[in-house]
């Protein structure tokens, strides 16, 4: 059978506005293939792009607050049908670094919104009528990481993180 393939690309820039402000953009690209069914596998193939521009703030030397607003299009097939996808998501977060000489501890908190909505499905050029779908996704996330500076670029770290849907669609 037909492994599962995702691949996933990154990409951004970002520009200093002042000694506390950062804005930029980020581009992600992706593209998934696998089956579905054991008895007729049936090849699946999903592919899109998410464009989000960023702005993050250095509230005091130890706090540091970010957002982020994604928009993107995407499309999913199963087999000979066909859907487009249009995506959209808004994030916030807030950071807390401390220093205490090589050691570093960090907390994290942070709220997403996420919400993808998908066309009627087009079955070898033909319309399905009522097979749209959305889903949408709220998530509060908190976490903590504690790592060790050697220099040179080398940090080792440990962490924790806890998330949890506060908001889901049952569809999609």
């Amino acid at each position: 059978g037909q492994r599962p393939l995702a691949l996933g690309v990154k990409e951004g820039a970002d520009y200093r506005l002042d000694a506390k402000t950062v804005a930029g953009v980020s581009a992600a690209f992706d593209r998934g293939t696998g089956t579905v069914g054991v008895a007729a596998p049936v090849g699946t193939t999903t592919s899109g792009y998410a464009l989000a521009p960023y702005i993050g703030y250095q509230v005091s030397d130890r706090l540091a607050l970010d957002a982020s607003l994604g928009l993107g299009q995407g499309n999913s097939s199963i087999g000979g049908g066909r859907s487009d996808l249009s995506r959209a998501f808004v994030a916030g977060n807030a950071t807390y670094s401390y220093w205490r000489g090589n050691w570093q501890v960090s907390g994290k908190a942070g709220l997403l919104w996420a919400h993808e909505k998908s066309s009627d499905i087009r079955n070898n050029g033909a319309l399905i009528g009522n097979t749209a779908t959305t889903a949408h996704l709220g998530q509060m996330r908190v976490g903590a990481d504690a790592g060790y500076w050697y220099g040179n670029g080398i940090q080792p770290y440990v962490g924790i993180s806890y998330s949890a849907d506060v908001d889901r669609s049952t569809q999609g």
